[in-house]
């Protein structure tokens, strides 16, 4: 009986053993298959797939990025400006501790999410799947829907990042400095171009026969059809020309100056001046009989800055200078002034279209 009774208890303890081995292995595998299973959903997760985007970026694919984007050029951005987009976004950035925080916003079915770095956004993503159940496609989301306004004299070539722009697709506008004048004297005439689909700044150059070129960024007014920023051409004169144009401004500014004063009389003032404009309307109005007193005036540190013109026949400046006046008993007082001036050529003269005071 005892014999018996311990093979019995051996064998139940080694099938126990066994049972457990078994259980053991079954777990195990059961584990691995979880496992593979949770990797290969989580592959499969928006999240994954923005991961695999961004280390793409780092690894600077772009001409895998740009292919696999679906992006159709516009006529002011391809292949080239929407690299460059990139790097402009991510460079720099510790995209490997990257976060993404899901948006509103997404089109056509596409989801949204802000790709954020150090706790600020540095991007936006487009995810979606082209067909149910397939793999999630990522692309970093581009805003094409603004504009930008481009200012240049007339008779003055214009690119945008090198795409030469058609003047006659163009509207025309008075120049700004200009807006005075009477609607009998044509002004200086500026083309303002609308330009669209473009990503990123814009590069904006231009040339004009025998003037010197520059280009000024501006941020634009307010508005519900406001522009993203605003691009003035310059044209700046020749030294003999500026030569020239800084002596009549110089003329200008202290006839002007002296007018106020009442060292100049009014008739010798508005005799320089556009008839009829909003600038010789204030002057033939102005009241100088306030001004005291005095033996003897002067000018000093005289500078003339910021020559521009628009075409031959007008031009505008900045004019800064102290004007120092004497009063009996030798007391001596200085005005520091600054004009912003405009100068047209009408009937063969130059004239003083405009004066701001600062």
């Amino acid at each position: 009986m005892t014999k018996q009774n311990t093979g019995r208890r051996g064998g139940f303890w080694k099938g126990l053993g066994l049972f457990f081995v078994g259980m053991l292995v079954l777990t195990a595998v059961l584990c691995a298959l979880l496992w593979q299973a949770l990797k290969k959903y989580e592959a499969g997760t928006p999240a994954a797939a923005m991961r695999r985007y961004l280390v793409q970026v780092q690894q600077q694919e772009y001409d895998q990025l740009y292919e696999a984007s679906g992006f159709t050029p516009t006529e002011f951005t391809g292949k080239e400006e929407y690299i460059a987009y990139l790097k402009h976004l991510y460079d720099g950035q510790n995209l490997s501790q990257a976060i993404f925080n899901q948006r509103t916003g997404g089109a056509d079915g596409r989801r949204l999410y802000a790709v954020m770095a150090n706790g600020s956004p540095i991007a936006d993503l487009d995810v979606w799947q082209e067909t149910e159940n397939g793999p999630w496609q990522v692309r970093t989301h581009l805003d094409l829907d603004g504009w930008y306004e481009v200012l240049a004299p007339e008779d003055t070539d214009v690119w945008v990042n090198g795409v030469l722009l058609a003047p006659e697709e163009a509207d025309t506008t008075l120049a700004p400095a200009y807006a005075g004048l009477p609607e009998t004297v044509s002004g200086p005439q500026m083309t303002l171009y609308r330009v669209t689909g473009v990503l990123g700044e814009p590069d904006v150059t231009a040339e004009s026969e025998n003037v010197r070129c520059a280009v000024e960024q501006s941020d634009p007014e307010e508005g519900e059809d406001a522009p993203l920023g605003v691009y003035t051409v310059l044209l700046k004169p020749d030294e003999k020309t500026a030569k020239t144009y800084k002596s009549l401004a110089q003329q200008a500014a202290e006839t002007y100056a002296t007018f106020i004063s009442q060292d100049t009389d009014r008739s010798v003032m508005l005799a320089q001046l556009i008839y009829g404009s909003e600038f010789h309307k204030r002057v033939a109005s102005y009241n100088n009989i306030w001004y005291a007193e005095h033996t003897s005036h002067e000018f000093e540190d005289m500078e003339i800055t910021e020559l521009l013109c628009y075409g031959e026949s007008a031009f505008t400046c900045h004019v800064s200078f102290t004007y120092k006046v004497s009063r009996s008993g030798g007391r001596e007082y200085e005005y520091p002034s600054q004009y912003d001036m405009a100068f047209l050529k009408t009937g063969g003269r130059w004239k003083l279209a405009d004066l701001v005071t600062e």
